[in-house]
């Protein structure tokens, strides 16, 4: 997920405060839509954005339902679903009217079509493997959405997506430590930059799509749509990195709201196992899905979450707590 460069400007400290303040640079890396921009949003307490700040992000949401109605389109069809019914409520939608006023006749068909038969068959059916694992939060908002005076929420911004282009960077104070927070693109050409930041990094913290194991692979949401074992691959690059030998490591795997309600497909093999030796049970997927990467791990002592970044309470709980522990840790003085 993408966001607007945007720094926090820390409070003014004297001299001998700021040498008794730990300094903590965090790099947040993960491979495409792992949830990278949404533990920045976490970071950046969009709790307290005003109105005007949500408000430029409407455009990035109504883009993201026009998205999200072309890839039902696209799955009504490969699913063979019956649409010939709806096929001018269809034309409508997938134009492309994001580029434009929102138009009343756009609106309607949105709503028209939320409520037939084959989308709804599309939506429940556990064949269809969407990019948007966030498509409900917006489809079921579609009157608020697509008002004219809608103002997005700090719910809807997490919910969003917006691929990271270049490098978003806040700094802000904490009871702790001052914090430097940095998110890099997880595209291949994305990640030619992350090395630049290996010599700062205190804290890196990467982030895994779990639900990118148990998806039929698709190319129609990303061009550079990535299955799991490229984040394996991405990660175990990171483990064996010099210059990080004296960096704290974190992994989450995120989206385990969304895993836990994936089943198996008779047609592709599930999560943690294979088509003639399937693992049906969630639990015992996300343990071999977890070893895939902490496998990588050899000498050092890793921060690992399991949990949806979604949940800001989850986050505060764990994910903040852990990054407390690494600052106390940079603070307390090496044993003589």
């Amino acid at each position: 997920m993408g966001a607007r460069s945007s720094v926090q400007r820390v409070s003014p400290s004297t001299s001998a405060d700021h040498q008794n303040r730990t300094e903590l640079c965090i790099l947040i890396l993960g491979t495409i839509a792992a949830g990278k921009t949404t533990l920045f949003r976490q970071f950046l307490h969009f709790g307290k954005c005003k109105p005007l700040e949500r408000k430029h992000y409407r455009h990035i949401i109504l883009y993201n339902l026009w998205e999200i109605w072309n890839d039902i389109y696209v799955s009504c069809k490969k699913l063979r679903l019956n649409i010939s019914d709806e096929k001018e409520l269809f034309d409508v939608v997938t134009d492309s009217w994001f580029r434009q006023n929102l138009a009343t006749e756009t609106v309607q068909a949105m709503l028209d079509l939320y409520k037939c038969a084959p989308v709804r068959e599309c939506l429940e059916n556990q064949q269809y493997s969407s990019c948007f694992t966030n498509k409900m939060h917006f489809l079921n908002s579609l009157e608020r959405i697509t008002a004219d005076s809608y103002i997005p929420t700090e719910e809807d911004i997490l919910y969003s997506y917006s691929q990271t282009i270049g490098i978003d960077r806040i700094s802000y104070r904490t009871p702790v430590a001052d914090l430097s927070v940095i998110d890099i693109g997880g595209n291949k050409y994305s990640r030619r930059k992350w090395p630049d930041y290996f010599s700062i990094t205190s804290l890196l913290i990467f982030i895994v799509d779990i639900t990118k194991f148990c998806r039929i692979k698709s190319d129609d949401c990303f061009k550079e749509r990535e299955d799991g074992e490229e984040a394996v691959t991405a990660f175990a690059e990171l483990c064996s990195n010099i210059t990080l030998k004296k960096s704290h490591f974190m992994i989450i795997f995120n989206k385990k709201d969304v895993f836990e309600k994936l089943q198996p497909s008779p047609s592709a093999a599930p999560p943690g196992g294979t088509e003639q030796s399937p693992t049906s049970d969630a639990n015992t997927s996300l343990a071999v899905i977890r070893a895939k990467f902490l496998n990588q791990v050899t000498s050092r002592k890793i921060y690992q979450h399991t949990l949806t970044l979604l949940n800001e309470s989850t986050v505060n709980a764990t994910v903040m707590e852990s990054v407390n522990n690494v600052a106390r840790k940079i603070r307390a003085p090496s044993p003589v």
